[in-house]
């Protein structure tokens, strides 16, 4: 076993079942116990569920990324999809939204990252053992395509960086003008 698996696939009602049957055949090579496998399988279900039912409103269309990979200590979920924006939480920023709710049961360092036109990344970890050899599960993997490093980008493109209480005004400025959004609500 190569210690990962990254599957894409369309945010649809089938959606859910492909990824219930990636994660249990994953959890069944890894050698994972009977409930380290469940807690990986119920991970994925929740994050997928997001996705179809929140992110994508249940319109199928959309693209749904799954990950999951050994790492020394337990098996790493993760879940990416390009589809409603959804504000920053978990961990140090703050509880995630409701949906998500049962991610935080299963790990409490559980996330969700707005990765603005890059979409949205949900993550989380599930200590458990298993049979895979940690070195190789851990051996980085050339990414699909390269991040910019700081220093080649052009002087019309935007940096991405956390906000600041000096942001504040600027961020209103923005969602005003480009969504018309002159109050505040749970997704900005």
């Amino acid at each position: 076993m190569s210690g990962s698996i990254r599957l894409s696939f369309e945010a649809s009602p089938t959606a859910l079942q492909l990824a219930t049957a990636t994660a249990t055949q994953f959890a069944t090579n890894a050698g994972l116990a009977a409930n380290d496998a469940e807690r990986v399988q119920r991970a994925v279900q929740i994050f997928v569920a997001f996705s179809v039912h929140q992110s994508y409103e249940d319109v199928s269309g959309g693209e749904i990324e799954l990950s999951l990979g050994l790492v020394p200590n337990g098996v790493e979920v993760a879940v990416h999809d390009w589809g409603r924006p959804w504000r920053r939480a978990g961990g140090p920023f703050g509880p995630l939204p409701p949906e998500l709710s049962a991610a935080a049961e299963l790990d409490a360092g559980a996330q969700l990252d707005n990765l603005a036109e890059e979409g949205k990344l949900l993550t989380l970890q599930i200590p458990c053992t298993h049979d895979a050899n940690a070195e190789r599960a851990t051996t980085f993997t050339q990414p699909a395509h390269e991040p910019k490093q700081r220093g080649q980008h052009s002087e019309d493109e935007v940096e991405i960086r956390l906000a600041t209480p000096e942001d504040a005004n600027a961020i209103c400025g923005l969602l005003y003008d480009n969504y018309g959004l002159d109050y505040v609500h749970a997704e900005f």
